[in-house]
């Protein structure tokens, strides 16, 4: 197998995609940069390989690896999770009127939707800050209510959430809809900032 990063052939041995990876990822990070595509014979290599590389070359012949500095692809990933935020939300204030309404069952899909969307969000800036050697809580901005901090919002964040499973647990319906449609409501507004703000910090001066 024929493996190259940039374009630049890397020795790899065993010829294993685990390997491949490793070493360009190795190679990568000791120049300041970040692997983000990987292609077997000019393919898109699916993420379930990606996360469990086997130890044999997967039946590629040749496997190609772009890197680019972690900066801009740290701020473009932190961009396009405010849509996934925007997503929480919708799914927020659905199941908000649907617990209003009374109708508790049909409220349990759009619930999941939003949890699992914050959820995500949330990694989102735990791992590209990882990246960077950032941490989120240290980054201040201005908000819809003024200015803030990236660690009241994370704080803010696992009190809602905490407060939503109460809720469900207790079988609290007024608890639960006040936490979708008021406190996670208010927080989206502030996340939104945060996100903008540590994607401008990942990249100084970028428009």
């Amino acid at each position: 197998m024929n493996v190259y990063l940039d374009d630049e052939p890397l020795r790899v041995e065993p010829p294993t995609l685990a390997r491949a990876i490793q070493v360009a990822r190795d190679t990568a990070d000791a120049r300041g940069r970040v692997v983000i595509e990987v292609k077997g014979d000019g393919v898109t290599v699916p993420g379930d390989l990606l996360d469990s590389p086997p130890d044999n070359d997967a039946g590629f012949g040749e496997l190609r690896m772009l890197s680019t500095p972690p900066g801009p692809f740290v701020r473009e990933t932190l961009l396009e999770a405010r849509t996934v935020l925007e997503d929480a939300v919708r799914a927020q204030d659905q199941a908000a009127e649907l617990v209003q309404a009374g109708t508790l069952g049909a409220s349990l899909e759009p619930l999941h939707k939003a949890l699992q969307c914050w959820s995500v969000v949330r990694d989102v800036v735990e791992q590209s800050q990882a990246l960077l050697g950032e941490s989120a809580g240290s980054v201040s901005f201005q908000g819809p209510r003024g200015t803030t901090t990236g660690e009241d919002c994370i704080a803010r964040l696992s009190v809602a959430l905490r407060d939503v499973r109460s809720a469900l647990e207790q079988s609290d319906w007024s608890a639960l809809s006040d936490a979708l449609a008021y406190d996670l409501g208010e927080l989206s507004g502030d996340w939104r900032s945060m996100l903008e703000a540590l994607g401008d910090r990942a990249t100084p001066g970028a428009a």
